[in-house]
């Protein structure tokens, strides 16, 4: 939750509109009414209107012979708060992801992209708002199954509002039979907020 304040210029006038509907836009385009019958003093003197996480735009428009409309973008003040919704990790059939001391899969060597885990966004957001990260492992490689420059976002779903996590495995990895645990942190790089996950793994 959080609070904006809108405020009107131009409306001075004898002649400028003086009673306003305020409505509140979410990230599904669904308008919620907020207030009604506000005059233009608050709005000159700033009215302040609570928004919530997935709340985009706060809509002003008159309701009198005057017509007057504007829709101002609110996402940024709305998500000051957001964080990550709980992450979803990606194992191998609900085990461990088993990885290949040799490197490659399926018989063929190199590294190739795995998606390590999965997590709910609002629509207009963009991958290019977190980022990926290893934090700890234990057991195994200390840095983790992937090099950390690999580590990546993207948006995928109809709806564009899942952030799917991956990471390009290594070439060769020290065989080890035993679980590791790598702990990962997706941020929400506007506010710094994040989620930590944990990813298990062991090496054939």
């Amino acid at each position: 939750m959080a609070i904006v304040t809108v405020t009107a210029t131009g409306l001075g006038s004898a002649t400028a509109p003086n009673n306003f509907t305020i409505s509140i836009v979410n990230s599904s385009n669904v308008v919620t009414e907020y207030a009604t019958n506000v005059s233009r003093a608050s709005l000159i003197s700033g009215y302040n209107v609570t928004v919530q996480p997935g709340d985009v735009y706060v809509r002003v428009a008159s309701t009198g012979v005057c017509t007057y409309s504007t829709q101002i973008d609110v996402s940024s003040g709305a998500l000051q708060d957001y964080r990550p919704d709980p992450i979803e990790a990606t194992t191998s059939g609900g085990s461990p992801e088993s990885f290949i001391a040799g490197g490659g899969r399926d018989g063929v060597a190199g590294s190739y992209e795995l998606v390590i885990g999965s997590t709910d966004v609002y629509p207009f957001m963009n991958a290019s708002d977190f980022t990926l990260t290893h934090v700890a492992t234990v057991g195994g490689l200390s840095t983790g199954p992937f090099p950390s420059d690999t580590l990546g976002t993207r948006i995928v779903g109809a709806g564009g509002n899942i952030l799917e996590l991956f990471g390009e495995t290594r070439t060769s990895y020290t065989p080890d039979s035993s679980t590791n645990t790598s702990t990962y942190r997706l941020t929400y790089t506007p506010t710094g907020l994040s989620r930590d996950f944990n990813f298990y793994w062991f090496v054939e």
